[in-house]
């Protein structure tokens, strides 16, 4: 099962990457890199995943396969709040949907402090968000503020 989800999210991510590299000029540049980055975080799970597989006996294997190869609820919540972050970015846009984005990553993951996570989320948006306007001259999806 565990195999079958990365093996999607690869497919999921390699459409991404292909489809960024049909925008013209730099416009491509933050949807590959997130499509990259999604690659990379779906390379190490399955690091994880075989290298798990792999520590486990024989005898264990046979009594616990099915609970140790099911990746973990994390997982899954996270892998669908991030397909829909790629899915709502373009109508939503950057600056309202990335600060929700990695407010509900913090806070599943376990985020105690709701002044850290709100403050973090924010300033890390507004720091890409000029980042690559400013900078890189690179446009973010506006969405709905068309800023």
């Amino acid at each position: 099962m565990a195999f079958g989800v990365i093996l999607v999210i690869y497919i999921v991510s390699g459409y991404f990457y292909y489809e960024s590299t049909k925008f013209g000029g730099d416009a491509g540049i933050f949807p590959k890199m997130v499509s990259g980055a999604i690659i990379v975080i779906n390379t190490i799970y399955l690091y994880q995943t075989l290298k798990e597989r792999k520590k486990i006996t024989e005898e264990t294997k046979a009594r616990d396969r099915a609970e140790s190869l099911k990746p973990s609820k994390q997982f899954y919540v996270i892998t669908a709040i991030s397909i829909l972050y790629v899915l709502l970015l373009p109508p939503i846009g950057f600056l309202i949907l990335t600060p929700l984005y990695l407010i509900s990553i913090m806070f599943f993951l376990g985020g105690k402090k709701k002044s850290i996570v709100f403050i973090s989320s924010i300033v890390f948006t507004i720091v890409i968000y000029f980042f690559f306007n400013s900078l890189l001259n690179i446009e973010i999806p506006k969405g709905v503020l068309k800023l």
